[in-house]
């Protein structure tokens, strides 16, 4: 996730690659786009956290990308994917393959999420679960 937050920051104009939400606000104010380095923001936030991620192969970026995101607070979680969503409800996200197993426990306090299917013919940003 390092390599991909580095790459999208090198490729960004006008991005930043930050590590917390105090130096995600100055960037803000600059007019630049806050690109988060996650291994360094799960380092300082986790101990501060009332839920913590385990260590396994059960949790996969979209558990982390929901836990930062209620850790933020933020007010949407956008899932970029290749494939549309085949469920419109959380609870069955998992069993199909969609998200990991720990997805629907993380993800189920944020206000909105949301999905773009990037092989789609013309990719948009669609409320989810349906």
């Amino acid at each position: 996730m390092g390599l991909n937050a580095a790459l999208v920051a090198a490729l960004l104009p006008h991005s930043r690659l930050l590590s917390d939400r105090a130096a995600a606000h100055v960037a803000w104010r600059a007019g630049e786009i806050p690109v988060v380095c996650v291994a360094e923001f799960l380092e300082r936030e986790e101990p501060l956290a009332d839920q913590t991620l385990p260590e396994s192969w059960e949790v996969t970026g979209d558990s982390i990308a929901a836990w930062i995101a209620r850790r933020w607070p933020a007010e949407r979680l956008v899932l970029v994917k290749s494939t549309s969503p085949t469920v419109n409800k959380l609870e069955s996200a998992a069993s199909c393959g969609l998200v990991d197993p720990w997805f629907g426990t993380v993800a189920g306090e944020i206000a909105s999420l949301a999905w773009v299917n990037l092989r789609s013919e013309a990719p948009a940003v669609e409320p989810w679960p349906l």
